[in-house]
């Protein structure tokens, strides 16, 4: 009988080197638990580089196996718990909610839903949200201390909302992803936006830095949920955007046939 092997690391919450345990992202109980085919975001650009493939078509791109879910050994055992216990049992019935959404946003094939959720609890889901992104940005805590106070202090609602803004769609299907601090560069705007996304089936979250007021998105905000108290609870309205997932690069809701439209248009424009 073999030993666990003992990974250890800088916890990507509060900062301490030591034991890392494996972070479910998102939570475990929040949709999974399940085994997952991962592909890095480097392989997927060689091989269409190479072969003529789709950007949904991975299969026939590199990959690994998770028997566990979704997640890495990022986080210390006190911060895996505490913000477990903390927010991940609130954020666990935002996410059964929105599953049911999204279960019939599909089924209607409708491209957005508006809906009210009630008895939620609007800091704690937040929360959740902003610990994933700390999850999968390897120095986010550490470039910005607030972020550890806001996660680390249960009752904190002292989020960064000039620079730190949250956004939210339905994810129907498609490429679930990960992706940490992207830079994307606007045709006609030297500013390039900062952002990290993470998109499974029910919801796709966006966190946006120093965004520009002016920035125009298809996204819905949810940054004042930092704005309540802990124990507060609240019927949440809300109107989302409904996308399939083809692409592992961030910022990316195209449809299959926009995606091949473009394509069809690059071609043309090299001939």
């Amino acid at each position: 009988m073999t030993s666990k092997k003992t990974i250890v690391g800088k916890c990507r919450i509060c900062g301490r080197e030591g034991k890392l345990t494996f972070e479910h992202i998102p939570p475990r109980a929040s949709y999974n638990k399940q085994s997952i085919r991962t592909v890095e975001l480097l392989d997927v650009i060689a091989a269409e580089n190479s072969e003529d493939i789709m950007p949904w078509e991975l299969e026939r791109v590199r990959s690994t196996i998770s028997q566990r879910g979704r997640g890495e050994y990022c986080l210390c055992e006190s911060c895996n718990n505490n913000t477990g216990a903390w927010y991940g049992v609130h954020y666990k019935r935002f996410a059964d909610a929105l599953m049911h959404v999204c279960v019939s946003a599909k089924k209607a094939n409708a491209r957005s839903a508006k809906f009210e959720l009630k008895d939620m609890r609007p800091l704690p889901i937040i929360k959740q949200v902003i610990a994933m992104f700390c999850d999968i940005n390897t120095a986010l805590t550490d470039t910005d201390p607030s972020l550890r106070e806001f996660l680390l202090n249960k009752e904190s609602q002292a989020l960064n909302k000039s620079k730190y803004r949250v956004f939210m769609y339905l994810m129907t299907g498609g490429i679930e992803k990960t992706a940490g601090r992207t830079a994307l560069l606007q045709i006609g705007s030297p500013t390039p936006i900062v952002l990290s996304e993470i998109s499974t089936v029910p919801v796709g979250f966006v966190l946006y830095e120093d965004l520009p007021i002016d920035y125009q998105t298809i996204l819905t905000e949810i940054t004042n949920f930092a704005d309540c108290s802990y124990s507060d609870s609240a019927s949440i309205t809300l109107a989302l955007n409904a996308f399939e997932i083809n692409s592992v690069f961030p910022g990316d809701y195209r449809s299959k046939e926009e995606i091949k439209t473009t394509i069809e248009n690059s071609k043309r424009s090299f001939q």
